[in-house]
C-alpha cells in the first residue's frame, strides 16, 4: 500500500529533531519547527552552515534560529537568508568580497565592513560617503597618495598610530599628525627627530626609536634615561659615563653587561628590597648572594633605593 502524502506528513509529526529532518529531506516533505526541540535549535543555529550544504530544506526553521554570526557563513547562504541573520555581526565577522558588499550596500554595516573587511582605495573612494573614516585610517592599509586625497576625510590620529608613513610626508603635515604617535609607532632617524626635537615625545623616542650613543649624548637632557636604560643597547662604556643618569635597575635587568662590571657597580641598588631580585639574570643573583656571605652592604635607611 503506497501512503500518501497526508500520511507522510502526518508520520513526520512523530519525529524530533535529527530524524524529523531527515524524513522530510528524503520524502521531500515541509520541515515542522515544533518537531526541533529547542536544545537542538541551539545545536542548529551554531552549525546551520552544515545543515545548509547537506540540502536541508531550512526556510521554515531558519526564521526560529538565532544564527550563529561567529561560524563561517557562506555569501550563498547570507544572500539566500538575508532577512533572518544580524548583518552587523556578519559584516564583523565574515569575509566579503567587494562585490558582495555593493549587492547589499544598503544592508551591510559599514563601521563594521570598514573595520573588518579588506578594502581598495578605490572601492574606499567610491563609497567615501558610507565608509567610516576613523576605522578606515585605523584598520585599513592605505598609501600617502590616498591619505592626501582624503586629508579632511581621515583620522590623523590613527594615520599617524597605524598607517606607515615616509618622513616627508610626516614633514608637509607636520601640523596635522599626531607627535605623540608619530614618535611611537613610525620608524625615524635620528636626523628627523633632531630636526622635530621640540615636536617629538622625547619618552616614547627613548623607549621605540633606535637610537645611538652619540645621538643620546648629543640630548642628553632630553631623553627618558629610565627608557634609554631598559630598551637603547648600550655599552659599558657608555653606562659609565652616564652612572649618574642611568637606571640602574634597568641596566642591570636589560643590558648586556659582563659579571665584573655587575660586581664594580653592585652598590648601585638597594638589594634589602626583594623585587630587585626579579628580573636579574640568575649569574648577578648568584654575586649578590656570594657578597652578602662574605661582606656586609652598605646600610640603607628603608627610604633609599639606589639606580
Amino acid at each position: 500500500m503506497t501512503l500518501n502524502f497526508y500520511c507522510l506528513n502526518h508520520l513526520s509529526k512523530f519525529l524530533k529533531d535529527l530524524d524529523h529532518l531527515n524524513f522530510c529531506r528524503l520524502l521531500d516533505l515541509k520541515i515542522n519547527v515544533n518537531n526541533i526541540t529547542p536544545s537542538y535549535r541551539l545545536f542548529m543555529q551554531n552549525y546551520i552552515i552544515e545543515f545548509y550544504d547537506t540540502g536541508y530544506d531550512l526556510k521554515e526553521i531558519v526564521k526560529h534560529l538565532k544564527i550563529n554570526p561567529y561560524q563561517r557563513l557562506t555569501q550563498k547562504f547570507i544572500r539566500e537568508f538575508q532577512d533572518h541573520i544580524d548583518w552587523k555581526c556578519v559584516s564583523s565577522f565574515q569575509e566579503f568580497s567587494e562585490e558582495f558588499i555593493k549587492e547589499f550596500a544598503d544592508k551591510v554595516d559599514w563601521t563594521e565592513v570598514s573595520k573588518s573587511q579588506r578594502l581598495s582605495e578605490g572601492f574606499i573612494k567610491e563609497f567615501q560617503h558610507a565608509v567610516d573614516w576613523y576605522s578606515i585610517s585605523s584598520c585599513q592599509e592605505l598609501s600617502e597618495k590616498c591619505i592626501i586625497e582624503f586629508q579632511d576625510r581621515v583620522n590623523w590620529r590613527q594615520v599617524s598610530k597605524r598607517q606607515a608613513l615616509s618622513e616627508p610626508f610626516i614633514r608637509r603635515f607636520k601640523d596635522r599628525i599626531d607627535w605623540h604617535y608619530i614618535s611611537e609607532h613610525q620608524e625615524l632617524s635620528e636626523g628627523f627627530i633632531q630636526e622635530f626635537e621640540n615636536c617629538v615625545n622625547w619618552c616614547l623616542i627613548s623607549r621605540h626609536q633606535e637610537i645611538s650613543e652619540e645621538f643620546i649624548r648629543k640630548f642628553k637632557d632630553s631623553v627618558d634615561w629610565s627608557d634609554i636604560s631598559s630598551n637603547q643597547k648600550l655599552s659599558e662604556e657608555f653606562i659609565k659615563e652616564f652612572a649618574e643618569r642611568v637606571d640602574w635597575r634597568n641596566i642591570f635587568s636589560c643590558q648586556d653587561v659582563s659579571c665584573e662590571f655587575f660586581k664594580e657597580f653592585m652598590n648601585r641598588i638597594n638589594w634589602k628590597k626583594d623585587w630587585v631580585y626579579v628580573e636579574l639574570p640568575k649569574e648577578f643573583i648568584d654575586i649578590v648572594d656570594h657578597a652578602k656571605t662574605v661582606c656586609k652592604f652598605p646600610k640603607w635607611s628603608n627610604d633609599d633605593v639606589h639606580f
